[in-house]
């Protein structure tokens, strides 16, 4: 049908530019296709958890209720709500939360009460709560310096909820106990359970009544937070709005599902804007801690809301204990959870941003920006360390983390001249290219290969070439890239060898002597023939200093071509 239309004279122009658009289309259809899957909206498993509690005292004297005779009276109001969701980000969830309404009586006597709590907490932060004690009402876990309430109900002997604990923490066991709570501390570490026996003077419990109300919709705001960009932090408790922004945005190692990983962490507090006849003494903070595993990729977060406080009506003059928690737990589906043990850290600035690198017992790098490219190094000689290639919001840096937990800027050179040479070495001469650098401390450079083959890397020290440790150099697709506390010639030297030197190449004879004490991080041998030889396949190239370019570009420059050409025909003729 093409073919057809080209034919009629007075369209040809058009038909060729045609043919151009649709081979063009054809060129770049995977580009528009991966384009448009990337900006496809993330998926993700999200657990909301809700527990508001309020418990006030009828009798005796505000704010130091003393049980009477014919037995103290408490109303305990519960809120309780909790949701899974999988699927995509964005949009709102809706949630409906129970309420339900308490009226205890308690004697004036006390009972011994002899029991036990078991308190375990899980790595994929669920937490398990087991006890033959009465009147249990709260669960309280302070696992990241602030309290929040995970459960509440009434006389519980055996409590499943979720928790995030940064690998260490306190449990609270709340409970009913005339006019106040009996609070009971357990201290736990995840994975492992705690066992307490105890002895409990407890009031006795003459009666109980209870009232569930209509449900309460809740919706629940299905985002993520993005890497180091501000925060506002908002809920509603019981009529009361709270709203925050974030203080600050603090890179950290924290625990996550079995591992210790990159975090960042967002935090806030708000005080309540009163509504419904309540005056709030009441602080709320807020918390959301971010997870990163191997090269920087984000794993999930956290969210929590926690309160605990007084609140007092303003008609009838009764004040109320009050706790609240809210905890939403998002986990990034395709998310690899690294088992990794930490062995070293270092803290960098990017761009004003604090950002943190881990490396772990097998090489990973985990941080809070993202990881380009890895590779261990060694420093200063003898010091092992890992090279760091960070982008944060397009913003690169290259770092060296050693193990002592030590950063060392990198600075990334571009060869003032790359050229063919030949080296010889220990009598044999070699292909090569000889690179020429201008700098000072740290760096790191890139060359591409000239053709295939093995290549071991050295340099030019008082006249004599040095080979680098074999740690310091390696291959990336068909450049090697180097790390170096710089000299200022560089050999990249190939297993080829040749009988006669070409013609334009210049020749280095290399000494056959061991020299030792000298400067450069990466020297460990000065005797050529105890190099490791790090082995690269690559495509031919008649370039040494530059990358190819990509055959879709060639594709489309001849097509250019051969249309403009084409048009060209067409004009004189007509």
């Amino acid at each position: 049908m093409i073919t057809e239309f080209i034919k009629r004279g007075k369209n040809k122009i058009f038909a060729y530019a045609l043919i151009f658009t649709f081979l063009a289309s054809l060129l770049l259809a995977p580009n528009i296709v991966l384009s448009h899957a990337s900006s496809s909206k993330a998926q993700v498993s999200m657990i909301y958890e809700r527990y508001y509690s309020s418990y006030s005292a009828q009798n005796g004297l505000v704010g130091n209720t003393i049980p009477l005779a014919s037995g103290s009276v408490v109303i305990y109001k519960v809120e309780s709500a909790r949701a899974n969701y999988t699927g995509s980000v964005g949009g709102t969830l809706d949630v409906y939360a129970n309420i339900t309404t308490y009226t205890i009586v308690f004697s004036n006597s006390l009972s011994t009460v002899n029991g036990y709590l078991t308190v375990q907490a899980f790595p994929n932060m669920t937490l398990t709560v087991l006890t033959n004690i009465p009147n249990l009402i709260g669960v309280i876990v302070n696992g990241t310096g602030t309290s929040t309430l995970v459960w509440s109900g009434f006389n519980s002997t055996k409590v499943s909820t979720f928790a995030y604990i940064n690998g260490t923490g306190t449990v609270y066991l709340e409970f009913a106990n005339g006019s106040e709570v009996a609070n009971i501390p357990v201290t736990i570490k995840v994975g492992q359970p705690e066992t307490v026996d105890l002895t409990l003077k407890l009031y006795t419990i003459q009666s109980v009544t209870s009232n569930l109300t209509t449900e309460v919709k809740l919706t629940v705001q299905i985002n993520l937070p993005k890497r180091y960009q501000p925060l506002n932090f908002t809920t509603e408790i019981n009529g009361q709005l709270f709203m925050a922004s974030q203080e600050n945005i603090t890179p950290t190692q924290s625990y996550f599902n079995g591992s210790t990983v990159a975090s960042l962490i967002w935090k806030g507090e708000g005080l309540g804007f009163a509504q419904s006849g309540l005056i709030g003494h009441v602080k709320a903070h807020f918390e959301t801690v971010e997870f990163y595993g191997v090269n920087g990729t984000a794993l999930g977060y956290v969210h929590m809301v926690s309160f605990n406080g007084t609140q007092s009506k303003l008609l009838g003059g009764s004040t109320s204990n009050v706790y609240f928690g809210e905890e939403k737990i998002v986990i990034y589906q395709g998310a690899r959870v690294p088992q990794i043990h930490v062995e070293s850290h270092g803290d960098v600035d990017i761009n004003g941003k604090e950002v943190i690198v881990l490396v772990g017992n097998n090489g990973e790098v985990m941080s809070t920006a993202l990881v380009s490219l890895s590779h261990k190094v060694i420093v200063n000689g003898t010091e092992g360390g890992t090279l760091v290639y960070l982008n944060l919001s397009g913003n690169m840096k290259v770092v060296v983390v050693t193990e002592s937990n030590q950063t060392v800027n990198v600075s990334v050179v571009k060869p003032i001249q790359v050229q063919p040479a030949i080296v010889t070495i220990k009598g044999v001469q070699h292909q090569a290219q000889e690179v020429m650098v201008n700098s000072t401390g740290s760096i790191v450079f890139n060359v591409t290969l000239m053709m295939q083959g093995n290549v071991t890397v050295y340099k030019e020290v008082s006249g004599e070439v040095i080979e680098l440790n074999s740690s310091n150099y390696f291959m990336v697709n068909n450049t090697v890239v180097v790390y170096d506390d710089p000299t200022t010639t560089y050999f990249i030297v190939y297993s080829q060898t040749t009988s006669t030197q070409a013609p334009q190449a210049s020749t280095t004879q290399s000494s056959n002597t061991q020299s030792t004490n000298q400067t450069s991080s990466s020297q460990t041998s000065s005797a050529p023939g105890n190099s490791s030889v790090s082995k690269v396949m690559i495509a031919p190239s008649s370039s040494s200093t530059s990358g190819i370019s990509t055959p879709e570009i060639a594709i489309i420059g001849i097509i250019i071509v051969i249309i403009v050409g084409a048009l060209l025909i067409f004009v004189r003729k007509k």
